[in-house]
């Protein structure tokens, strides 16, 4: 494809030249005419190579949406991109433990959001790979939090002792649950996971 886009050029810059040939008469105007026709095809060429090695930067992407995957962002702040790459353009920021539905993943590490934007794949975990636990609080009474951090200005409801919640298996900066039904974390030293019971 590419020498036959090289040699049309070459053809119609030649058929220019033809017609151009009557109204000049020195060598040095033909050369000059040859030089720019030479010129032009490789900037054509220089265009067509840049064209082709960026076909080949393209990352492959495993397709997974048949089988989509709900995962959490398990970083304070995850930028979610328009395309899989740290230059792209930031449409929307999640914070940590946002659940989101994976559907496709790039060989460079990204993952492809139903969405169709991107996120960096290792600031996820796939829920497949989280137990949920039963646990009770042990406390008089126990915050949740929209964030992991002990701040009251993070608290958006509240459980009192005896209470039952279901959180996930893996804690989140050490001494966080996650819990499963509603947005929220709760601290590890105010619940008693029931299958340690």
């Amino acid at each position: 494809m590419k020498n036959i886009v090289i040699i049309c050029c070459f053809i119609l810059s030649s058929f220019s030249f033809a017609n151009d040939i009557n109204k000049i008469a020195t060598p040095n105007d033909i050369k000059a005419a040859l030089s720019e026709i030479i010129i032009q095809i490789e900037n054509i060429k220089a265009r067509l190579d840049k064209l082709e090695n960026q076909k080949k930067d393209v990352p492959k992407t495993i397709n997974i949406e048949k089988n989509s995957e709900k995962h959490i962002v398990n970083t304070w702040k995850l930028n979610l991109r328009e395309a899989n790459n740290s230059n792209a353009r930031i449409v929307k920021v999640f914070d940590i433990g946002a659940i989101v539905t994976v559907v496709d993943k790039t060989e460079n590490g990204w993952s492809k959001l139903d969405s169709g934007l991107f996120v960096y794949s290792k600031n996820l975990i796939s829920i497949s790979e989280l137990q949920q636990l039963d646990a009770t609080v042990i406390t008089e009474q126990l915050n949740i939090r929209s964030m992991p951090v002990l701040k009251d200005e993070f608290i958006i409801d509240k459980l009192d002792f005896g209470e039952n919640l279901r959180v996930f298996s893996k804690p989140f900066y050490t001494y966080w649950y996650k819990l499963v039904d509603e947005k929220g974390f709760v601290h590890k030293s105010s619940v008693l996971l029931k299958d340690v019971l």
